[in-house]
């Protein structure tokens, strides 16, 4: 071999002359470094829907029934509406309306509360809620002491009394060894005008005294809110 062709055997050999290195003889290549993520701003949770209002109580002439659950006060309007107009009519002048509850505050009995010759509230117990036609009955019997209380009174009372002892009513319908009084024999009789159900009975055992229409003309007459 020549000197020159020695020459570049021994250049080739260096890598020199060679063209341009490979990326191999330059070692590894840095893989490129991600950004930083621009940060998240997680969306806002939707409002929490509103919590559904309770209906209203049902309108009834001169009652409250908030104190009542729904369904009773349901059942409770529903008996006023089967009420002749002029029972309505009576209970809308009522003033102030009359809170109703389930308290049975009275129990074994239903009751209304009176302060100062007023009535203030009426008592109804779960046993008499239980049953629509009892309900009916009784409910109507405890608002015949409302509008005895908001626009009859004492001499209201006395005549009625009278009326039933002319037609052959006793003066004293016994009850608990004594009389029953004259404001529950005039709630009782208002019952049997309201609903018409005169096999019904309360705790008194008062039969009908007068009839429906006796009745009517009554209170037409006598009633005259206070």
């Amino acid at each position: 071999m020549g000197r020159r062709a020695a020459a570049i055997v021994a250049a080739c050999a260096l890598g020199i002359g060679a063209g341009p290195a490979s990326a191999w003889d330059e070692g590894p290549v840095p893989l490129p470094v991600p950004a930083d993520p621009a940060p998240v701003t997680p969306a806002p949770a939707p409002d929490p829907a509103p919590a559904p209002r309770p209906d209203p109580p049902p309108a009834v002439p001169g009652l409250d029934l908030a104190a009542l659950a729904p369904a009773a006060q349901r059942e409770v309007a529903a008996a006023v509406r089967s009420y002749p107009a002029r029972m309505r009519r009576m209970l809308a002048a009522v003033r102030p309306r009359v809170p109703v509850d389930a308290s049975g505050r009275c129990a074994p009995s239903s009751c209304v509360r009176q302060v100062g010759g007023r009535p203030r509230a009426l008592s109804l117990t779960a046993e008499h809620m239980a049953d629509a036609r009892v309900l009916r009955y009784i409910l109507a019997h405890e608002l015949g002491h409302v509008v005895d209380l908001a626009g009859l009174g004492a001499r209201a009372r006395t005549t009625f009394v009278r009326l039933a002892v002319a037609r052959g009513v006793p003066a004293c319908l016994p009850y608990a060894g004594g009389c029953v009084s004259q404001e529950d024999v005039l709630a009782d009789s208002i019952a049997f005008w309201a609903t018409g159900d005169l096999a019904m009975r309360s705790v008194y055992d008062v039969p009908p005294v007068v009839s429906r229409a006796e009745m009517g003309r009554f209170l037409a007459r006598w009633w005259r809110p206070g």
